[in-house]
């Protein structure tokens, strides 16, 4: 890998905290920004890590644009997400969280020269769903995708162990029922998840400069979706299992 800066949305969540500890310890990596919402101080000790505080996130595209500009950010990762309190949130909120910002930042991301971009969303998004949230989620792929970035991975896991955010009981209950279930929502741990994510973008970004360097310019914007079969080969075993 050529040396790259990455700017992450979401690293004071359970994969986004993941993603952020894999980038700071890549030799690859020469910088990475966090963008959050209220100072954190939770990266102090990683000097890779530089946090930036959104007061406003109706500027949050405007943020990430000069944030990514200033490091030369060529990597992006969006790893936010309405987490449990989500059924308990007015929609507007909801959309605002999973469509508003992810787009925000994407947008943010494409104008301050980022060329690869992950997006968590999950299994089964679909904007034609009869449930609300598989629909807004479904919202949420759409309009981080319509931004064009050059190239825009999508990750989509189902349940997610080691999370906050996933009932306790699943833990023993899921893995039994799993198996009668397509692969797509099969379970999948958050370092899994992150490894994917870290692993796949950094892959994509890879391709895409190798293209570039052929053709003496950027393709055409390409999305590729990883669902749970798709992820399974960038699993490192090494990786902790909290």
């Amino acid at each position: 890998m050529q040396p790259y800066a990455a700017v992450v949305l979401g690293s004071t969540g359970n994969v986004g905290r993941q993603i952020v500890n894999l980038l700071a310890a890549s030799a690859a990596v020469t910088q990475v920004v966090v963008v959050n919402r209220r100072q954190t101080d939770e990266f102090k000790g990683m000097p890779k890590v530089r946090e930036v505080v959104v007061q406003d996130m109706g500027k949050l595209a405007e943020t990430v644009e000069s944030a990514a500009r200033e490091a030369g950010a060529t990597v992006g990762f969006c790893a936010i997400g309405v987490g449990k309190g989500g059924q308990k949130m007015p929609q507007a909120e909801v959309r605002k969280i999973e469509v508003q910002y992810p787009e925000a930042f994407a947008k943010g991301c494409k104008a301050g020269g980022v060329l690869s971009m992950g997006l968590m969303t999950a299994a089964g998004a679909d904007i034609k769903s009869a449930f609300a949230y598989v629909r807004i989620i479904g919202e949420k792929e759409k309009a981080v995708t319509g931004v064009g970035i050059p190239a825009l991975c999508i990750y989509k896991p189902s349940v997610i162990f080691g999370n906050s955010n996933t009932p306790s009981y699943l833990r023993y209950v899921f893995p039994a029922v799993q198996r009668f279930l397509p692969s797509r929502y099969h379970s999948i741990h958050k370092s899994e998840l992150a490894r994917a994510m870290f692993e796949g973008t950094q892959k994509a970004l890879a391709e895409l400069q190798q293209n570039q360097a052929q053709d003496g310019a950027l393709p055409d914007p390409e999305v590729k979706s990883y669902e749970y079969s798709d992820m399974k080969p960038f699993f490192n075993e090494d990786d902790l299992r909290d």
